[in-house]
């Protein structure tokens, strides 16, 4: 296989170079020295003198034909191994208010700022959830998408890895209720377009049960300026029944050991309420165990199911470029070319 327009650009301007050359030769008043020699020899220095310039012409068209990139198919059976074909959907929310940014003892005696300690936890969700959809939600006064649900870890990581806390006043706000209530919207939605993909025939993620995980450090505190507003503040007991009546599991992972004090024990309950009514679970911590808890509950449920192709979609075509070995083609007619031209094309003027 070539690429076909590279491959007519380099036949037109191997035309090109071959009228130019016609157009400029000229006959040059001169004695090849190879016919002063032996006459047998002199015959063979003459016809390889005569040679030189179809091994440059040679050369130039391997040169090209490697800039066209030529490459051979090879049919074969994928190794990669199929992907899931149903399981389960986690979409982690997390906190990116200003607070977050403040350092606390970790697990281990680490130092570490909120943010970066959340980020290890969303990190060995991603690593060890391999079959699973993940989304990743970040929220402070709003809640943004910074990855919709998908197979690929690396994006994830990479989103993840890119989080920050908010800088400005106007961004402010520790918004839960709106942030799950959103979540459970974008997991209704991903749910309803599979099923109608899935009856046009086409390979779909199925999506038997679905969980929201919220790493924070604080409990629902809206900003002030979004009163007015229903959804950014909507109380976390509303969304937790949004999520509760389309079968979305919440969990709370608070990761400040103040919200253990009796200053916010009121609030506190109202949230492990909230979130135990969806059947998930409410933790307050400085290390990764409930995410170890969360994985034991999640591997009650449906098991994720490997996608089962067929022998056409397990086929594949594999490329081999051969660029390679039309540039070393082309050297080896231009070093006969100038071998030629310096041993046997000389000439006296």
């Amino acid at each position: 296989m070539i690429d076909t327009g590279r491959f007519v650009v380099l036949l037109f301007v191997l035309l090109a170079i071959w009228q130019l050359a016609k157009v400029l030769q000229k006959e040059k008043a001169a004695l090849g020295l190879s016919h002063l020699s032996i006459p047998q020899l002199a015959t063979l220095k003459y016809r390889l003198s005569q040679s030189q310039k179809t091994l440059f012409f040679l050369a130039l068209f391997f040169f090209g034909l490697a800039f066209c990139n030529p490459a051979i198919s090879e049919k074969g059976i994928s190794a990669l191994p199929p992907p899931p074909r149903k399981g389960i959907a986690i979409y982690l929310v997390i906190d990116e208010s200003g607070s977050m940014g403040e350092s606390l003892p970790f697990e281990g005696g680490k130092t570490m700022t909120k943010n970066a300690f959340v980020k290890e936890l969303g990190r060995e969700i991603i690593e060890k959830r391999k079959d699973d959809l993940i989304g990743l939600i970040g929220f402070a006064r709003k809640a943004d998408i910074l990855c919709p649900l998908t197979l690929d870890k690396n994006v994830l990581l990479s989103r993840l890895n890119g989080m920050h806390v908010v800088e400005n006043d106007d961004e402010e706000g520790t918004a839960i209720g709106y942030a799950i209530f959103k979540t459970t919207n974008l997991i209704v939605s991903t749910k309803h377009f599979a099923e109608r993909e899935k009856t046009k025939k086409k390979p779909t993620y199925s999506i038997d049960n679905q969980i929201i995980i919220v790493l924070t450090d604080g409990l629902q505190s809206p900003n002030p300026l979004d009163r007015a507003n229903p959804f950014r503040f909507m109380r976390v007991e509303e969304a937790c029944d949004a999520a509760a009546q389309n079968g979305i599991r919440v969990y709370y992972v608070g990761v400040d050991p103040a919200l253990e004090s009796s200053e916010f024990r009121s609030d506190a309950d109202k949230m492990e309420k909230a979130v135990t009514s969806t059947q998930g679970e409410f933790f307050i911590t400085n290390n990764s165990e409930p995410i170890r808890k969360i994985f034991s509950q999640i591997d009650t449920l449906t098991k994720s199911e490997l996608y089962q192709p067929t022998a056409e979609v397990s086929e594949k075509e594999a490329m081999h470029s051969l660029q390679p070995v039309c540039i070393l083609i082309g050297l080896l007619f231009l070093s006969l070319g100038v071998l030629v031209e310096t041993l046997f094309a000389r000439v006296a003027p």
